[in-house]
């Protein structure tokens, strides 16, 4: 029986330490997924920028007759980005005057289509900071698991492994201020699930 109880002792002990190591896996994986959205939105916000400032540009410059040297710069820049990157909103382009006609219902759908990039890759940025809050908070738990058996035995049934030792009011005290701190935790955990 003592053997038997041994072992399922070292069991559970495996069994949670493996779930806090395949968390903490979890975490990492999970911090790589977030660098990488942030890495999305950071260039979506780029792209949406160098649109509407195309956009500008173009309904600015375009309709002028002269341009000065800075604002003939600024357009050109602007036609090599549009002839680069989007060249399906350009209608007409003359090589000779540098002169340039666009569609720009089509550019102005780019730019909306480039915000809804955004905003989806702002919720999935969101979902998996949350995803890994909660992780983070289970591996507390476990952790505080770990602690409080560590501490005073098994947490089946909250006895101590051997029943010859007698808990002072600190030890209660510590067991409370413990489950005090595992309810918290597990409340933030649903909470966020939510």
């Amino acid at each position: 029986i003592v053997l038997a109880k041994k072992a399922s002792e070292e069991y559970e002990a495996n069994k949670t330490e493996n779930k806090l190591a395949s968390l903490k896996e979890e975490v990492d994986n999970l911090n790589d997924s977030i660098e990488e959205s942030k890495q999305k939105i950071e260039e979506c916000s780029d792209e949406i920028k160098s649109l509407e400032e195309a956009q500008k540009t173009y309904e600015k410059l375009s309709k002028k007759v002269y341009l000065t040297a800075e604002e003939q710069e600024k357009y050109n820049e602007m036609v090599t980005f549009l002839k680069e990157q989007y060249p399906e909103v350009i209608t007409y382009y003359d090589e000779e005057t540098n002169r340039l006609i666009i569609q720009n219902n089509l550019l102005q759908e780019k730019i909306n289509k480039q915000r809804e990039l955004l905003q989806l890759e702002q919720r999935n940025n969101l979902i998996l900071n949350s995803q890994q809050l909660n992780r983070e908070n289970e591996i507390d738990t476990l952790n505080k698991i770990l602690d409080f058996e560590e501490k005073f035995g098994d947490i089946q049934g909250f006895m101590p492994m051997s029943q010859e030792t007698d808990y002072t009011l600190q030890s209660t005290k510590e067991k409370k201020d413990f489950w005090m701190g595992l309810t918290t935790a597990s409340y933030s955990a649903t909470a966020n699930q939510i």
